[in-house]
């Protein structure tokens, strides 16, 4: 028999099952200690086992958001102007405004925006991007690769 206190907090009538050594709750049985009496359970509250606290704040993922065509053609402008590897001055230059952008979601995005320019239209998924903004990012990622090349050349 088990009496519902609040949502958070079950407590035990005990008096029907003093000299169980077992109690019967919505939960399973409740197996006292060999030393216990079945008094001395009266005033503890039941937790579930096998199940995990359910911390709101703490784990809790980012909503995925795909980019839009409009943000797509930000970023490539931005890394035409910028370069690749510079994601920090991207985010500041071209998505001040926009908070639930990170540097690493515009470093992500260049790395398919690149990869999507290398495959064939059919094998691409997603929201279309158009034909002529995947090539600019090709020719910007072109650029930009031999201008690390040459920099690196010089060290």
């Amino acid at each position: 028999q088990v009496d519902i206190v609040n949502q958070s907090t079950r407590s035990l009538d005990v008096s029907t099952y003093a000299s169980n050594a077992q109690l019967c709750t919505d939960f399973g049985p409740l197996i006292l200690h060999p030393g216990a009496a079945a008094e001395e359970v009266k005033g503890l509250s039941l937790v579930p086992m096998g199940q995990k606290p359910q911390h709101l704040e703490v784990g809790k993922r980012r909503l995925r958001r795909p980019f839009t065509v409009t943000e797509v053609e930000a970023l490539v402008l931005a890394v035409e102007n910028l370069g690749i590897g510079r994601w920090r001055d991207v985010k500041l230059h071209a998505f001040d405004q926009a908070k639930h952008r990170t540097y690493v979601d515009l470093k992500d995005k260049w790395k398919t925006l690149v990869h999507t320019a290398h495959i064939q239209p059919h094998q691409r998924r997603g929201e279309p991007v158009p034909q002529d903004l995947l090539d600019r990012v090709m020719r910007a990622h072109n650029y930009w690769t031999v201008q690390h090349a040459k920099q690196v050349t010089k060290l």
